[in-house]
């Protein structure tokens, strides 16, 4: 579950710490370069996701 309002670092650095990214920077890019920061950061609730999805597949989980 995440927290709304938790900034892209706070939730990259939880989904590393959880194996479904192996380095949250990388996430974090990929976001800001699909330009998903606000989306990412106002989500709250839960989200089904696992280390084989891709960054693609992960951020369509937030929408």
């Amino acid at each position: 579950m995440l927290d709304s309002y938790a900034s892209l670092d706070d939730i990259s650095k939880s989904l590393a710490d959880k194996g479904v990214v192996e380095n949250p920077d990388v996430f974090k890019l990929y976001v800001k370069l699909k330009d998903k920061e606000a989306l990412v950061e106002q989500f709250s609730g839960e989200l089904k996701l696992n280390s084989s999805m891709s960054y693609r597949e992960i951020l369509e989980e937030f929408s």
